[in-house]
């Protein structure tokens, strides 16, 4: 479909109103000004007549000729006083011309006025008459030839087709001008929108208008603002839902990866003993227990799936009960020193606390600090540092783990919590140690953290102090 300028459509509405106004005002001009006037000057006359009898008898015959001259002036005709013969006493303009046949007309008894048209003598003139009694001795007659006042009617409707030429240029003026600033602002409008179309929700309407213009204007701004932010809410949970179908992928990958090494070992040791190739009972006992080691490790990566679908399924449920977060930790840190004396890694624990009571799911708990020692352990180089501390803050404890080693990139720091992230370049683990963690922190309202310190990283959480009420 053709599109059709507003602006034009503007212009010809304007217009047409005009147009219509103009063309109203011809029709009443020529159909009813005639009608119109007649009656104006007939009101004119009767007003003129009442003051000319107020004045009568009051003022002298010089003044009262006076009077009638300026009145007959006035009104475009004559103005006659009559005796009770119908005699002219004065007649305005100094000549009788045309008497002649008014004298032929009697008032009847005991009427004050008349209205009347004639012809007089001379030509065909028609003349409007009004008689009006002063006096039982005296009348006055006014004589208006209705020339005159179809000359007045005719000038005025010939003055007013200049009225209609001159309105039709500045209607068209005025219209375009209309029409500009009236669609200039929807213009701006449909611009804006043709811009949000394309996604671009950088443009603002910027006039300061009060009207309803101003006040759509507005409303698109507000609209632009809610959809560029709702659009990039959606593209970052698009951008989220993208690396997670990577980080799926790579996960399924690693755990092939990760079982298929156990596995291959388990197969390979376990041949190894049904074809009798060991002999010796020490060598024999040395490969059953590579095969339970590796069983374990298997049955251990089983368990963190098991554990990480119920976390995020919503379906698991914590155990809470008020314990000993201090004397936990310690018996945790004291389980891994063996560990670390066989890596030759210095495993410290810190505090400035004897003991401090939370409330929380013990076991879980134990599962938190033991996820971020195995992290710090399987990141820390021989020789290397993994400091636990326990501090107090006000009403609560924080609990962190440091170890020695390359910081972790930026760019990776928003991502670490997430189930099956892995640091690119990491060959360790299966990412899903703090995938479980910070599961098991949320369910505890805990707040935990992730940051690269001097010489090392530090994981942490904070628990409240538990109150006996």
């Amino acid at each position: 479909m053709k599109k059709q300028s507003i602006s034009f459509k503007m212009f010809g509405i304007f217009l047409g109103l005009v147009w219509l106004i103009l063309l109203l005002g011809w029709a009443l001009t020529a159909y009813f000004l005639p009608d119109y006037y007649e009656d104006k000057k007939i009101e004119t006359i009767q007003e003129d007549a009442l003051y000319i009898q107020d004045i009568y008898q009051t003022q002298s015959d010089q003044t009262l000729r006076k009077e009638l001259d300026d009145i007959a002036e006035h009104v475009g005709g004559k103005v006659s006083l009559l005796d009770s013969s119908r005699d002219v006493i004065y007649m305005t303009g100094g000549s009788n011309r045309g008497w002649g046949v008014l004298k032929r007309f009697k008032l009847d008894a005991g009427q004050q006025s008349l209205m009347y048209k004639l012809t007089g003598q001379t030509g065909d003139v028609e003349w409007l008459i009004y008689e009006k009694q002063l006096t039982p001795e005296a009348w006055l007659v006014f004589q208006i030839p209705f020339h005159s006042i179809r000359e007045a009617v005719t000038i005025i409707q010939g003055f007013y087709g200049y009225i209609i030429l001159v309105a039709i240029i500045v209607a068209v003026l005025l219209a375009f001008l209309f029409s500009k600033i009236v669609t200039k602002p929807l213009i701006r409008l449909d611009q804006m929108a043709q811009e949000i179309q394309k996604l671009n929700f950088s443009v603002r309407y910027d006039e300061k208008r009060v009207d309803e213009i101003g006040h759509l204007g507005r409303t698109f701004n507000m609209m632009s603002e809610k959809l560029e932010k709702t659009i990039g809410r959606l593209e970052e949970e698009l951008q989220k839902e993208k690396n997670l179908d990577r980080l799926r992928k790579q996960f399924v990958a690693q755990v092939s990866h990760e079982l298929q090494t156990p596995i291959s070992v388990i197969q390979g040791y376990a041949e190894a003993l049904s074809d009798g190739i060991v002999e010796d009972f020490e060598e024999q006992l040395n490969y059953y227990d590579v095969i339970q080691g590796e069983t374990h490790k298997m049955s251990q990566m089983i368990r963190d799936l098991l554990d990480l679908s119920q976390l995020e399924s919503g379906v698991f449920k914590i155990c809470p009960k008020s314990f000993d977060m201090i004397s936990s930790v310690a018996h945790i840190v004291e389980k891994y020193q063996k560990i670390c004396l066989e890596k030759e890694i210095k495993l410290t624990f810190e505090s400035d606390l004897r003991n401090f009571k939370v409330y929380a799911d013990e076991g879980r708990m134990e599962q938190v600090v033991t996820n971020f020692l195995n992290n710090a352990i399987r990141h820390t180089e021989e020789k290397g540092l993994v400091q636990v501390r326990v501090l107090q803050k006000d009403d609560r404890i924080d609990v962190s783990v440091f170890n020695t080693g390359e910081a972790i990139p930026l760019k990776d720091l928003p991502y670490i919590w997430q189930s099956f992230y892995k640091v690119k370049d990491v060959k360790m683990g299966t990412g899903l140690g703090l995938a479980i963690s910070r599961n098991i922190l949320e369910l505890h309202q805990s707040e935990y953290y992730a940051v690269n310190v001097d010489k090392g990283v530090r994981f942490g959480f904070e628990l409240k102090k538990y109150r006996n009420l």
